[in-house]
């Protein structure tokens, strides 16, 4: 074997610190996100925690404080909600820019 070489050098002992470090973020998050659910009765499991916090842990808490902090306010049975009003393009009805005045110098 060539001198240079290691077995493990730093990048691999920096790659793993990472991935350690990622992997109890994500059990953290998760954690929290059980804890909300079983304190307000939130229906959901295990397998929605886990999506959400590989892919986007800070959305998913986020998300959980609105949760509390409405059913906290307004007590257990009102749940937090965004907008109930679908999205919806009536064909014809489109904005169109109007072309800006020009001036005349």
């Amino acid at each position: 074997m060539p001198k240079w070489y290691e077995s493990s050098n730093t990048a691999c002992w920096g790659f793993l610190c990472g991935q350690l470090l990622w992997s109890v973020r994500v059990l953290l998050v998760i954690a929290q996100l059980e804890k909300v659910r079983k304190r307000y009765g939130i229906g959901g499991g295990a397998d929605d925690d886990v999506l959400e916090a590989v892919f986007c842990a800070h959305c998913a808490l986020v998300q959980a404080q609105k949760e509390v902090v409405v059913r906290e306010k307004g007590g257990k049975e009102q749940q937090y909600e965004g907008h109930t009003e679908r999205m919806v393009m009536v064909p014809g009805e489109q904005r169109r820019e109007e072309p800006a005045e020009q001036t005349q110098t």
